[in-house]
């Protein structure tokens, strides 16, 4: 995919950084005969942006209008020099901004309250529930349903069980001396002599009598009579 949107705070953030980078690296990004222009290009685009479109100031009518006449100016000036520059590039958004805007501004004084994110927001929430449910009977009722539920509870959210200290004293510089003495003495602890005990298991051990003794040597001895017969058999 070569091409793709920015949202949110990717645009924003491509507004203040981009200029400055295309001026520290021109050489190897734009073309050096129309460097500057692009780059005031991009810079201007910027203020009449955060200025004047997604600011919640008011704005006043002859300096927004006055900017973007002079930013569309400016954006011609490149038609002979690069393609993309043209008469027919100007969209029908930036005629609106320039000529059409005016009235908006003059009776409603800035343009950020007429922001979609918050359609975009809702639509988001809508896919979410429509394509995680696998009975889809009534996406639309769902869909409502679960506005309606977000909308009566935003402000019934869960608080935080708050927590005191009472052992102050710990917590201040305790904690760190306990875990200290406690690895002290796990360390100061010796293991304990494994040749000492098997010893001392063995000769606790007592003694089988002779008469024992004497049945498992017959028992052995009768066991090796029988597996010489049977091998000469």
């Amino acid at each position: 995919m070569d091409w793709t949107s920015l949202m949110g705070a990717e645009k924003k953030k491509l507004l203040h950084t981009l200029p400055d980078k295309l001026q520290s690296s021109t050489e190897e990004i734009i073309h050096l005969d129309t460097a500057g222009t692009v780059i005031k290009l991009w810079k201007d685009f910027a203020d009449i942006y955060f200025n004047c479109i997604s600011s919640n100031n008011p704005v006043e009518l002859e300096t927004c209008g006055s900017r973007i006449r002079r930013w569309i100016t400016l954006f011609l000036t490149l038609q002979h020099h690069r393609k993309g520059y043209a008469n027919k590039n100007i969209t029908p958004y930036m005629h609106a901004a320039a000529y059409h805007i005016q009235d908006v501004l003059d009776k409603f004084k800035n343009l950020k309250q007429f922001s979609g994110q918050g359609v975009e927001k809702n639509n988001d929430v809508a896919r979410s529930i429509v394509l995680r449910k696998s009975n889809n009977f009534d996406s639309p009722a769902e869909v409502i349903r679960a506005e309606h539920r977000i909308n009566t509870l935003h402000k019934r959210e869960r608080r935080k069980r708050g927590y005191k200290k009472v052992a102050t004293e710990f917590w201040n510089g305790g904690k760190q001396e306990a875990s200290k003495n406690k690895k002290q003495k796990c360390i100061s602890i010796q293991k304990p002599d494994v040749s000492n005990k098997i010893g001392e298991d063995n000769s606790s051990i007592p003694e089988q009598p002779a008469n024992v003794q004497q049945r498992n040597v017959q028992k052995g001895a009768k066991k090796a009579k029988k597996r010489k017969q049977t091998k000469k058999r």
